[in-house]
This record gives C-alpha cells, sequence and structure tokens, in this order.
C-alpha cells in the first residue's frame, strides 16, 4: 500500500497529505500521530494519551484538551478514511498510511546510499522531536525511548553496509563515517573506517582515522583506544591488512520445521564494543537469562546457548542460521567510565530487517542486580514484536496456508480488538488451529483465555457449557505444554474463580510462578489465586510486576481488576478504587470489574460515581442479587466479603 501521509522527523516536524501540510502549528496533535506511529502496536487509550500529552492538570482537563486536539486531527484526516480511527475508548493510526523521512534515511542506508544528513550532522538521533521537548515529563521520557531506539535502528542499518564486502568501497565508507558522526566515541565505526581504507591501500586514511579517535578519548573521556582497536592499527602500520574474503554463505540448514511453524530464535552472544572493558559475565549472563525468559513462553523456539554461546565471528547473522534461526538476536555493550549502554535488536535473517531494537543503561555498582531486569524487559517485548512480524507476513493468507501457530496469532489479534461480532471468528481460528495441530499448547492456551474473556465480557449465552469449554481447554494446554507456567497459572485462576478452590489452587500458582517467574501472563493470572487464598501481599506484588512488564497489554484492563481485586483484600480501598476505575475506564464492557469497582468506589468515600456504576451493573445482570452473593463468596477472610456486600447493597445493588 501506498503511504498516503509524510511525516518529517528529522527536520521541522511536520505532516503532509496528499493536499498539503496537514496540523501546522497544532503541536499536540501532531506530537500524538508521532507516538502513536512510532508505538506498536498503532493503538493507545484516551486516558494514557492525555496522561502523556498534559501534566499539571486535573483530569477533567486533560480530557477536555485531548477531546479538542482529537476534533483538531478529525477535522485535519476525517475518521474512517484509513489513516487514523478515533473511538470512544481508543485512538488507532494505521502505520501503512504514513512514512517517515527518517524510515527513508534507513532503508537507503540499507543499499548502501549513505543520507547528507548522516554524514553532514552529528548526533543526529540526539536532535529528533526536537520541537516537542517540553510538552511533558511524560513525553520527554518517550522521546528519550525513541531517540535510542532510532538510534540502535539507523547503527544496525550502518553497521550492516559497513561489514558487507559486497558493497562499494565508497558506500561502506560513508557508512563508517555515519557511525563515527552518531557516535563520536564509536569504535566498530573507526575500525571498519580503518579497515575499509587499508584495504583500498590508503594507509595514510585509516591511520588518520585511528589518530582522531584517538585524540577524541583521549580529550573527552581520559582514556584509550580498546586493544582490539589498538591491534588493528598495529596490523594497518606493519603491513598485515590483506582484502578479506566475502562473507561465506551458510549453507540452509537440513530441518524439519515443527508442525506449529513457530518461529525459531538465536540469541547471540552479546559484542563487547569497549572502550573500557565489559566483565564475561555480562555478555553471557544476558544472553543466558533471554533464553531462559523466553523459553517458559512456549510459543517461539529458542536455540539453547550451549549452542550459541561459544559463536566468535564478525557475522552472527550466518552463524544464527546456520543453527536454523529465523530470527537472531543481536546485541552489544559499550563500556565507559562505569556505565553500561546495552543496545539489543531483533533481526530477520532472510532479509536483515531489523524489526525491533531497544537500548538500555546501568550503573556499574548496580549491574549484577540489573542484568536479569534488563533480560526480562528484552524478553517480554521482544516476543510481541516477533508474534507482530510473523503476523504480518501472513496477512491475506487463506487459513489453509496458515500453520496452527499463525492461525493462534490472527486468532489472537481478533480477540484483542474486543469486538463482539469478530470475536466468535477468534474462537473458530484457535479451533481450526487446534484440529491442524491437536498438540500446539499455546492454542489452547489461547482458547481457554478466549472463553475467560468471553464470561468476563458478558457475552455468553450458555455460561455453564463455556465455563465447561474454559476448563476443558485450561487442562488440555497443561497437558500439552509440560511445565508452561503461563498454562498452569491459567488453570489455576479458573479453578478459583469457577469452582471457589483457591486453597488448592494455590499449590498450583506457587509451581507455575517458579516455571515462569518474569512471565507477565503467569503473574497476572496469579493474582486472583494468591487473593482469594490469603497471600494478599504476594498478589498485590505480583499485579504491579505484572503490570510493569506489560504497559500496553491490550486486555490491560483485566491487569488492573486484578490488582484492584487485591489491593481491596488488602485493605488499600483508595488504590482499589482508583484501579478498578482504571479497569473501566479501559473496557466498560467488562463486566467482572463492574461491581468490584461499585464496592471499592462506595467505601472510598466517591457515592456518586459507585451509584452511577451501581445500576449500570443491575442493567448488565439483573439477576443478581447479594443474598446470593454471601454464602459463596471467595474472600479469604469472611468480613472481607461481608464489607464488600454491605457496600454493594449500600450503592443501590439488590438484596
Amino acid at each position: 500500500m501506498q503511504a498516503r501521509h509524510r511525516v518529517t522527523l528529522v527536520s521541522s516536524i511536520a505532516l503532509v497529505g496528499p493536499d498539503g501540510p496537514i496540523l501546522a502549528g497544532k503541536k499536540r496533535a501532531l506530537a500524538l500521530l508521532v507516538y502513536l506511529l512510532q508505538s506498536p502496536p498503532h493503538r493507545e487509550t484516551r486516558a494514557h494519551l492525555a496522561a502523556l500529552l498534559w501534566q499539571d492538570k486535573s483530569a477533567a482537563q486533560t480530557m477536555s484538551s485531548l477531546r479538542q486536539t482529537l476534533l483538531d486531527i478529525r477535522r485535519a484526516i476525517p475518521d474512517g478514511s484509513g489513516p487514523v480511527e478515533i473511538g470512544r475508548q481508543d485512538i488507532v493510526l494505521s502505520p501503512t498510511e504514513f512514512e517517515t523521512d527518517f524510515d527513508e534515511i534507513i532503508a537507503a542506508a540499507r543499499l548502501g546510499d549513505v543520507s547528507p544528513d548522516l554524514l553532514g550532522r552529528q548526533a543526529l538521533c540526539d536532535r529528533l522531536l526536537e520541537e516537542f521537548i517540553g510538552i511533558s515529563d511524560a513525553y520527554d521520557q518517550w522521546i528519550a525511548e525513541f531517540r535510542a531506539t532510532a538510534e540502535a535502528r539507523l547503527k544496525a542499518a550502518l553497521s550492516e553496509v559497513a561489514a558487507d564486502t559486497g558493497k562499494p568501497a565508497d558506500a561502506r565508507i560513508d557508512a563508517a563515517r555515519a557511525l563515527i558522526q552518531l557516535d563520536p566515541f564509536s569504535e566498530e565505526g573507526c575500525r571498519w573506517l580503518m579497515q575499509i581504507y587499508a584495504e583500498r591501500g590508503e594507509t595514510g586514511a585509516a591511520l588518520q582515522a585511528y589518530a582522531a579517535l584517538y585524540d577524541r578519548l583521549d580529550d573527552e573521556l581520559g582514556m584509550e583506544p580498546s586493544e582490539q582497536t589498538q591491534d588493528l592499527a598495529v596490523r594497518i602500520k606493519t603491513g598485515g591488512i590483506a582484502p578479506p574474503a566475502p562473507a561465506p554463505v551458510p549453507a540452509s540448514p537440513i530441518m524439519q520445521p515443527m508442525q506449529s511453524g513457530a518461529p525459531k530464535i538465536a540469541v547471540m552472544p552479546f559484542r563487547n564494543l569497549g572502550p573500557d572493558d565489559a566483565p564475561d559475565f555480562l555478555l553471557q549472563g544476558i544472553a543466558d537469562d533471554i533464553v531462559c525468559m523466553m523459553a517458559t513462553l512456549r510459543d517461539v523456539q529458542v536455540i539453547s546457548t550451549n549452542s550459541t554461546g561459544f559463536v566468535q565471528t564478525d557475522y552472527p547473522h550466518g552463524a544464527a542460521e546456520a543453527l536454523g534461526a529465523q530470527y537472531a538476536v543481536l546485541g552489544s555493550i559499550r563500556a565507559t567510565r562505569g556505565r553500561f549502554h546495552l543496545s539489543a535488536q531483533l533481526v530477520e535473517l532472510s532479509n536483515k530487517v531489523v524489526h525491533w531494537a531497544r537500548a538500555y543503561s546501568a550503573e556499574q555498582a548496580t549491574l549484577f542486580d540489573v542484568q536479569a531486569d534488563i533480560a526480562r524487559s528484552i524478553a517480554n517485548t521482544l516476543v510481541p514484536s516477533l508474534h507482530g512480524v510473523e503476523l504480518r507476513r501472513t496477512f491475506g493468507a487463506k487459513p489453509g496456508d496458515l500453520t496452527a501457530y499463525h492461525l493462534t496469532l490472527h486468532a489472537r489479534d481478533l480477540a484483542f480488538a474486543l469486538r463482539e461480532d469478530t470475536f466468535t471468528e477468534a474462537r473458530d481460528l484457535l479451533q481450526t488451529a487446534i484440529t491442524r495441530d491437536p498438540t500446539f499448547a499455546p492454542a489452547h492456551v489461547a482458547l481457554a483465555d478466549w472463553y475467560s474473556v468471553l464470561l468476563g465480557q458478558g457475552w455468553s449465552q450458555q455460561s455453564d457449557q463455556d465455563v465447561r469449554a474454559l476448563e476443558l481447554a485450561a487442562s488440555d494446554a497443561v497437558r500439552l505444554s509440560g511445565d508452561s507456567g503461563r498454562a498452569l497459572a491459567l488453570y489455576a485462576h479458573n479453578r478459583t474463580i469457577y469452582r471457589r478452590e483457591a486453597q488448592r489452587s494455590a499449590g498450583v500458582v506457587r509451581q507455575a510462578l517458579e516455571l515462569a517467574p518474569s512471565d507477565s501472563e503467569t503473574l497476572m493470572w496469579s493474582v486472583p489465586t494468591l487473593t482469594y487464598s490469603g497471600n494478599v501481599g504476594q498478589a498485590v506484588d505480583n499485579a504491579n510486576a505484572a503490570i510493569s512488564l506489560s504497559p500496553r497489554d491490550p486486555y490491560l484492563f483485566r491487569y488492573e481488576h486484578f490488582l484492584a481485586m487485591a489491593l481491596y483484600a488488602q485493605g488499600d480501598i483508595s488504590d482499589a478504587a482508583n484501579a478498578a476505575k482504571r479497569s473501566y475506564d479501559l473496557n466498560p464492557g467488562y463486566t467482572s470489574n463492574l461491581r468490584l469497582t461499585v464496592a471499592a468506589l462506595w467505601e472510598a468515600g466517591r457515592a456518586d460515581e459507585a451509584r452511577a456504576l451501581a445500576q449500570e451493573a443491575i442493567q448488565r445482570d439483573p439477576a443478581f442479587r447479594v443474598e446470593r452473593f454471601l454464602p459463596n463468596q471467595p474472600f479469604h477472610e469472611q468480613q472481607i466479603g461481608q464489607r464488600y456486600a454491605q457496600s454493594l447493597t449500600k450503592a443501590g445493588i439488590p438484596e
């Protein structure tokens, strides 16, 4: 599809549509669109956008400002025309309708055409979105994250060109120079520049590049180039550089793909870029932790670090392909003055496209402590990105041509939209996936989740039958997945909710958390069982951890609902009311959350809000009576259930 709108990010920020400039002078409207464009899945709630773009204002003021900004966007880009869809709860942007000058620079760089902007401007990425700085602290923080990701993407593209002996030497030199312009202390860029000049017989130019780096490091950081860079300089001086043989093209591995079609990924050893040495434990430990955390998720195949950990090569793409991987996680660590800067990227090996990239920083004193946190963050954001790549690859394909894995991805994507008219189609796709591969456990997990949402939304027309179907799917998921923490936690959750077996399920939850302590969904599913079995403190901790690991989850309303449940049981009524209301604002149709929100709001002194939502709860479930709830109330302490029932009655729920 040809993009109809162009966004300039490198020069002055502007949006140009088919008929000319759009939203000129509308700073926050442009900031909102840029944020959505650069933040997959390109969907965000009104509440999140309001908090992002306005600070130091009341909730009412921020929502009013957001409405005006959305009105500006609607006038400039009519709703329904394709690029932007403005809904009651969410704003959705279609990324295929937009192109940016920054993406054009990266695409051109991969072809060996390095933009003059990269050669003529130092630290280009540090000035991206400069006009938006100061909109809010939260937006400033997002800009910093965007710049780091943009720089990682750009460096990856330039490094590929510099390393590609099939590219013209001038293009490779431009790529190396651009790396140095992005980061004047880039030893990788300097080494490529030295190497290429030396291969062309231009020893003087190669040594001048080395001398310039040496002076910069000495003047500004008080250090020398790394041993690797110094060794290269010695080899050049002594005439030891010969034109390298072209990088070998690895033979296609003779492997049978899994029937499920789940992609295989190799986490390659992180590279040490200097100028200081990073400890070996970090280089190997980060990769080990990422593999361990991804392996618990079960819906990707991860190659063991026993195979990848000893690869010593300047061509990690080829090494990963030789291991049978379709994707690779490539990373680097740069140590300087007691700080460590880590970058990681997800690369599709068939075309070398970087689909995801992120940068992290840590102090030396806390490096060991944050190692697992960094690996957890990479694993929990990388796997959804990988799913997104695989999903996009199969858009337009017939179901008969899809594997169980890809059918499951499509089903989850449909279910995440929470549209009653397409929700049933998601179940049909999952059932097709299970028919195609009855042993593919993630499809059974997704089917159990589908029934859970169906019941929670109040869409079930035959709740007893759907509860049985949910339990069957959850049991199959546990049976087939072996030691999947996510499947076990989901199974325990449904035994707790529908059979009131919180105490018996608590042991299953403990086992699930031991298997997958860093999986956001495992943590999330554990919360109700922990709450109702009396482990309220851990329930609150797990809910907060789950939200921090998946802050933009399509089902974030469920995370907030479970947090509210745990906070209510703990007696933190004000926080419980806020969490329950956030869940309601994210998804007013989630009937499971309504009565908890009513009780928490009432006890928090927000009686008018409680009464209004009580009437909504009555309309959705007119047969509910408090007296029938009490004998089978789920809370571990009887008085909590009694307090809950009294609050419902006072707010207007029928006794």
